[in-house]
């Protein structure tokens, strides 16, 4: 084996999914020398013991972001090989798999065996994505062996089952072509029922298949897509994505409507390849969701047959994009908080569908190193899912109202057959002739910085994440540390997004809310109590102390003239496989006076699959135990006092630690075990 491996494993989530189709779970803490892990009755995996003093990367000024990330990506695939890992032994059928218990839980809410479009929320949009659910299924050939592994009927004959679909892909295409003409759920539904017919076309009847080209043959994109068109927002890709499959099939001849579409998207890309979806003149407070789900549906243009006048632009925006996305997943695997739509587990079904696209782009340039990297972040993204799936859950809490913790428009029954038709996508792009490399997320050692249009700082270090909103879109989060993470710990018992106190998704009736995020508050010139989480209009420097292997050390300066009680706060990072440690200085405070909020997690809610804490408090520190697991916080404040009520994020129902300090300036270590 190689020397001077710092390959920083961690363990995986849950196992391949067994036999008896059941996903076992695993997490453990960070693993010593040749240490063995079982995570299933049969399967096992063997971990390296990382070398602190290698480095993968090293940034010692100011340099391109996208160099930064090229950079370490190179070092990456000259430094290690598949050999350095064990496989994870997910394949193309896992997927499909996962698909098939997405459906078999919506199956429990709506009988689909007498589900019409008009009965499902949001109509046609839900309808056509669980068409598309159908089609992985039956391109699988036999679904007969979900019945034993889901203990489902729905799958007990072949031939009812292909039946099913084919009825239900009728009427899709029909309603596509003429009930739901120029309405918005429209600009969703084709492309859905395009990934249906690729999947299917070569399974059903010679005579069906016709009848269902020449439906979708009459579709003018012009006249059916004006809306999304003229508005060129995150609908109109998804356009893309459907009129290209059907140029692709020989249905049209969509290029100049693609390229049209496109030339007005250009401009909702930054130099990162990351969408924005804000479409306000500032263009800042991007979803992180949205980026991501518009390029994967992006990927759908240029992997069937683009060849139009933006196909370099295009493919030069996934590449970057992608590269992107694989250094913003967290050390738990999942994808970054921010915005709307978050912490639904469709958000790692896109993410997956995005790493096989890349894996898949990068395997046919002959680069399989890169495709590896990009292969195992994939089959990690849906590993990190499998407890809230296992429990039946679209969103990762534990909720018996399966509204908390939800948009207005996700519903249950859009949103849970959402996560299945996502990963139709990565089941068409999925090559199981790839080999897994390490990645990114589980290595660790760098930051990741985004200043203008998202305002995020992720940093990755010793089996830990964390992120740093730098400014935040009050309707979901607030300014602060809203993440921590660390590898085989349950990802809400740190803290997996912050709180605010004007959300725009369902919490229980009757709650306390405010904005509160990991971190630091001080006095007003009155002597009123402020937090920086409530301020998103303040100039703000990064700057680089130490990237390694061993450790990322970072220092962020907020400074503004809406500041009052204080000319600045500095708040200096490490991240270190021992935790988090933080050095908070007030710059010339009024008060010698200075606090800082640690959310607790108190619940992850009350149903099947949910787990209370246990919340012990010192003079000037905490410590939240969960099952095995425990979180822990500890300062050099005088003074921690718990909130008397809870409040509530997507994740769950926390209590607020404030630690309290007659000083301008405070130390605090948060440690997940």
């Amino acid at each position: 084996m190689k020397k001077n491996l710092i390959v920083r494993l961690v363990c995986l989530l849950i196992a391949l999914i067994a036999l008896s189709g059941n996903i076992a779970g695993c997490k453990s803490a960070q693993p010593s020398d040749k240490t063995t892990v079982k995570y299933d009755d049969s399967v096992k995996l063997t971990y390296k013991k990382p070398d602190p003093e290698a480095e993968i990367y090293k940034c010692t000024a100011e340099v391109d972001i996208m160099k930064n990330l090229d950079s370490y990506l190179k070092n990456l695939t000259e430094k290690y090989s598949t050999a350095d890992i064990r496989q994870t032994g997910l394949t193309r059928e896992t997927y499909a798999e996962i698909v098939a218990l997405c459906v078999s839980e919506y199956n429990k809410v709506n009988n689909l065996k007498t589900i019409s479009i008009d009965k499902v929320s949001y109509t046609l949009q839900t309808y056509s994505r669980i068409v598309s659910s159908l089609a992985v299924l039956c391109a699988c050939g036999d679904v007969t062996k979900y019945r034993k592994m889901y203990n489902d009927d729905f799958f007990s004959d072949n031939a009812d089952f292909l039946a099913l679909f084919e009825k239900m892909m009728t009427a899709a295409c029909n309603a596509a072509v003429y009930d739901y003409a120029g309405k918005d759920v429209e600009n969703f539904a084709v492309k859905e029922i395009m990934l249906a017919y690729l999947l299917t076309k070569d399974r059903v009847d010679e005579k069906i298949r016709e009848g269902w080209f020449d439906t979708l043959s009459k579709i003018t994109p012009l006249d059916k897509y004006y809306t999304s068109f003229s508005k060129a927002n995150n609908r109109n890709v998804y356009v893309m994505g459907g009129e290209q499959i059907r140029t692709y099939l020989g249905m049209a001849d969509s290029t100049a409507f693609v390229d049209a579409s496109f030339m007005r998207q250009a401009t909702h890309f930054n130099s990162l390849g990351m969408y924005l979806d804000n479409y306000s003149s500032d263009m800042k407070h991007n979803p992180t969701l949205y980026d991501l789900t518009t390029r994967v549906q992006l990927q759908l243009v240029t992997s069937y047959g683009y060849k139009g006048q933006y196909a370099e632009e295009m493919n030069k925006i996934l590449r970057s994009g992608g590269l992107v996305s694989l250094f913003m997943q967290s050390a738990d695997f999942q994808l970054s908080y921010g915005g709307r739509s978050n912490q639904f587990l469709f958000n790692e079904a896109l993410l997956s569908s995005n790493f096989e696209h890349e894996a898949s782009y990068y395997a046919g340039k002959g680069d399989l190193k890169t495709a590896g990297v990009f292969k195992r972040a994939a089959h990690l993204a849906i590993l990190s899912v499998s407890d809230w799936l296992r429990a039946g859950k679209d969103k990762k809490n534990y909720y018996k109202d399966a509204t908390v913790g939800a948009d207005d428009y996700g519903t249950y029954d859009k949103y849970m057959i959402t996560m299945s038709s996502f990963l139709a996508i990565g089941y068409l792009f999925a090559d199981d002739s790839i080999e897994e490399m390490p990645c990114p997320a589980e290595l660790g050692g760098y930051l990741f910085h985004e200043s203008d249009n998202f305002r995020i700082i992720i940093a990755n270090a010793g089996g830990y994440s964390i992120e740093i909103m730098t400014s935040a879109d009050n309707k979901y989060d607030c300014t602060g540390l809203g993440r921590i993470h660390k590898s085989g710990i349950p990802s809400e018992l740190g803290l997996s997004m912050p709180f605010t106190a004007t959300p725009h998704y369902n919490l229980p009736a009757g709650i306390q809310k405010d904005n509160i995020s990991i971190d630091v508050g001080w006095k007003d010139v009155n002597g009123n109590y402020v937090f920086l989480a409530d301020f998103n209009d303040l100039d703000v420097s990064v700057y680089m102390i130490e990237e390694s292997a061993a450790a990322v050390e970072f220092e962020v300066r907020y400074t503004g003239v809406s500041l009052s009680g204080t000319d600045g706060i500095v708040e200096r990072y490490r991240l270190t496989d021992e935790g988090l440690d933080v050095q908070l200085k007030l710059i010339n405070p009024v008060y010698d006076f200075i606090c800082y909020t640690v959310p607790l997690l108190k619940s992850n809610g009350d149903g099947t699959g949910s787990s209370s804490t246990k919340i012990t408090t010192s003079e000037a520190g905490a410590k939240v135990t969960m099952g095995q697991y425990s979180y822990s916080v500890n300062s050099d404040g005088n003074q921690l006092t718990l909130s008397e009520g809870t409040y509530y994020n997507r994740n769950g129902e926390y209590y607020v630690a404030l630690i309290k300090k007659n000083s301008g300036s405070l130390s605090v270590k948060l440690s997940l075990t």
